[in-house]
C-alpha cells in the first residue's frame, strides 16, 4: 500500500527536485532568522538618519576605556571608572619642554591611583603615585612632543576616581 507522500514521489527526479525545495527552504529561513537577530544592535549610520536627526559634530565628550569609562564635559574636570590592576592611556596633546602638567586626584576610596604621561613616540611613561586616592602629582614635560594621559589603578578594587588638570584636554579621548 503506497501512502500519498511516496506516491507523490514515483521518481528519483522528483525525490532530489522535492530535497533541494528543502534545503532551499531551510536556508532561507535561517539567512532570515540571522539577518534579524544580527540587526538587533546595529547602530543608525548617518547616511541613515533622517533630515530630523542631528548629527553631532563637537568631539565626544565620553570614551570607553577598557574594563572602564571616562567623562568630561569642559576636558579639564575628569570621572573616570577604571578596574582592579588596569592601566590606560588618552588623548593626545601637543606640549612643549618644561610645561608643568599638574594632576590633582579625588577618590573617595583609598586608592593607590599613578597618573601622568606618556610620550606618543616612545611610549615612555612620566607619572607619579597618589597612595591614599587623593592628592597632587606634578609632571614636568621632558622634551617637546605629544603625549598621552596615563593612568593606572595599582590595587584589587575599581577605581571611581575624578582628575582635574591645570591644562585643557582639546580633541577627542580616544
Amino acid at each position: 500500500m503506497k501512502t500519498y507522500f511516496s506516491s507523490l514521489m514515483n521518481t528519483r527526479k522528483e525525490k532530489v527536485s522535492m530535497l533541494a525545495i528543502s534545503i532551499a527552504l531551510i536556508a532561507i529561513i535561517a539567512v532570515g532568522v540571522g539577518a534579524t537577530l544580527g540587526n538587533e544592535s546595529a547602530e543608525v549610520l548617518p547616511s541613515e538618519q533622517t533630515k530630523d536627526s542631528p548629527i553631532e559634530t563637537q568631539p565626544a565628550k565620553v570614551a570607553s576605556l577598557v574594563l572602564g569609562g571616562i567623562e568630561t564635559s569642559d576636558g579639564k574636570k575628569l570621572t573616570i571608572d577604571l578596574e582592579a590592576g588596569r592601566d590606560n592611556n588618552f588623548a593626545k596633546m601637543a606640549w612643549k619642554k618644561g610645561e608643568d602638567i599638574i594632576f590633582s586626584v579625588q577618590c573617595e576610596q583609598e586608592r593607590k591611583l599613578e597618573v601622568g604621561i606618556m610620550s606618543v613616540s616612545t611610549d615612555k611613561v612620566h607619572s607619579g603615585t597618589v597612595t591614599t586616592g587623593t592628592g597632587k602629582v606634578t609632571i614636568t614635560v621632558p622634551e617637546d612632543g605629544d603625549y598621552r594621559v596615563y593612568i593606572k589603578n595599582h590595587t584589587d578594587h575599581a577605581a571611581h576616581f575624578i582628575i582635574e588638570l591645570n591644562k585643557k584636554l582639546e580633541g577627542p579621548l580616544v
